[in-house]
């Protein structure tokens, strides 16, 4: 069994003595920012966790649980965030709130945080499977459970959606329709979600579409709008976005002078957000079990919490296809 990292071996590796390392580790300002820089670095290479907040947390309870969303500006997020807390409260829990804005760094820093603050147990959409915090939280074994997205490596109870079942219902659907060639939107292919999604359509799509697919990534500096145009002028006559906040920055280009939705282009996209019902033409989507996710993942949390053995630690909740205006019969006619 390795040998547990000590505050001392953490002051050796930051050049430091085991005096100041200590009073980084426990938020004193009375330390240099390349004294901070050198311990942070050390601990979370090391996987060093604070002794006195392992105990504490072992051995007390402060009835508040950490929530990490990727970026709360995403629709999908809020409402997660929301049924989460609804459900902790029915539970006894208050919930502190994170917010990553899709950024490895600002998620270490609250990860970093949490490990030196009294919480239960801790929510995660992760950023990164590679990030040292996360491993760094793993190892001080914090009740841990990921929602909506996983990282590679951890063997960590979570609650995700099954995109493969609505990405396939829209494969079907637009074909059925006529549709012979397809293109994706892909999402951040940084996030387990947008990988998922991503290689999905490479490998289903084209046993749905004769005259091929093709993939554009949204993320690109270009950004979700010129990728839509790029698979329209490619001869696309169905697009689907991967990922919600891409559709909602080009909800005006199937609208205008140059296409429309239906007849020009059919329109489809993951996640199902109020506003796509009440744009025009109402958007087809592929709506995920936001509700389900979030109870879900609060009850993982407070039975390993309770000390409960998990019957099911991984729980994949089902999508659906939203028919709606934005898909139709392709048009053949030549487009500007």
């Amino acid at each position: 069994m390795p040998r547990t990292v000590t505050i001392r071996d953490v002051a050796a590796k930051a050049g430091v003595s085991p005096a100041t390392a200590s009073r980084v580790l426990t938020g004193s300002d009375q330390t240099s920012e390349r004294a901070r820089s050198a311990v942070r670095k050390a601990a979370a290479d090391m996987g060093y966790s604070p002794n006195g907040v392992a105990r504490s947390l072992r051995m007390s309870r402060t009835g508040v649980v950490g929530l990490l969303v990727s970026d709360i500006r995403n629709p999908h997020f809020a409402y997660l965030a929301h049924t989460i807390q609804t459900r902790l409260a029915s539970s006894g829990y208050a919930m502190i709130l994170g917010n990553a804005s899709e950024d490895e760094s600002t998620q270490d820093l609250f990860l970093q945080h949490v490990t030196q603050q009294r919480v239960d147990g801790l929510i995660l959409a992760p950023q990164n499977p590679q990030s040292a915090a996360l491993r760094t939280l793993v190892a001080a074994q914090l009740p841990l459970v990921f929602v909506d997205r996983i990282a590679d490596g951890f063997d960590i109870p979570y609650a995700v959606s099954d995109s493969a079942m609505g990405l396939g219902a829209a494969f079907a659907h637009l074909a059925g329709l006529g549709h012979t060639r397809c293109g994706l939107v892909a999402g951040p292919l940084g996030t387990s979600t947008g990988r998922e999604r991503h290689d999905y359509f490479a490998s289903a799509a084209p046993q749905y579409f004769s005259e091929g697919v093709r993939i554009e990534r949204g993320a690109d500096a270009a950004g979700p709008r010129e990728a839509f145009r790029r698979l329209v002028e490619d001869g696309c006559t169905a697009v689907v976005f991967a990922y919600g906040p891409h559709t909602m920055e080009c909800l005006d280009l199937w609208s205008g002078p140059d296409f429309r939705a239906p007849g020009d282009i059919s329109v489809a996209s993951f996640d199902d957000f109020p506003v796509f019902r009440v744009v025009s033409p109402a958007l087809t989507a592929i709506r995920q079990d936001v509700d389900g996710m979030g109870e879900a993942v609060v009850d993982l949390l407070v039975a390993l919490l309770s000390g409960q053995e998990l019957s099911h630690p991984h729980v994949t909740l089902p999508t659906s296809l939203i028919v709606r205006d934005s898909t139709g019969r392709p048009n053949r006619r030549t487009r500007p």
